[in-house]
């Protein structure tokens, strides 16, 4: 946790420190995103799993280069990968704080990387299907690219990857995520 910390206030000292003027609020960044994830085990017949994940996130600059924003995730999964194979359904929910480091703040278009910390109760832990624990903390990174597609619209390309930081199971996995989404700039530059 206390790596993250670090992460979080390097990027925001880096940040302020290049400014040459701060331009907060200059943009507001609204997007939403669906990423599917089918796993399918053809070697037995009834292993479907389907993973939806609703990806909702707002966004605002602090200066030129650096965005903090909030943002939750609402996934939803169906069926199992370990035997014996059911189609069980479940929803879980991450809500988490981040900030963007965008390497184009003189373009439209963002070429971003990405520091999170989220909170919430999805366990993708040992062998089995994910299930839910309440209270878990994940520190995410990642980065993505934003291409405009019109003066306020813009497409959404990206990949995180969360790691659980307190549940004690030796086995725990990341949740990893591609971001195919769309975002809305509110303010037309």
């Amino acid at each position: 946790m206390l790596k993250i910390k670090f992460l979080f206030l390097a990027l925001f000292l880096t940040s302020l420190t290049y400014a040459q003027d701060l331009k907060f609020g200059e943009r507001v960044i609204a997007g939403t995103s669906l990423t599917y994830i089918l796993h399918n085990n053809e070697a037995f017949q009834g292993a479907n799993y389907h993973e939806f994940t609703w990806n909702n996130n707002i966004a605002v600059n602090l200066n030129k280069s650096l965005y903090f924003g909030l943002g939750y995730m609402y996934l939803h999964t169906q069926g199992s990968t370990v035997f014996p194979y059911s189609d069980h359904k479940e929803t879980y929910n991450l809500t988490a704080a981040f900030l963007q480091y965008d390497f184009l703040p003189k373009q439209k278009d963002r070429l971003f990387f990405e520091a999170s910390w989220s909170y919430g109760n999805y366990c993708s832990c040992g062998n089995e299907d994910p299930f839910k624990v309440e209270g878990l903390h994940y520190l995410g990174l990642g980065g993505g690219y934003e291409l405009p597609i019109s003066d306020r619209f813009s497409l959404d390309l990206a990949f995180m990857l969360y790691e659980s930081v307190n549940y004690e199971d030796v086995q725990r996995f990341n949740y990893t995520q591609y971001i195919i989404g769309l975002n809305f700039d509110f303010v037309n530059q």
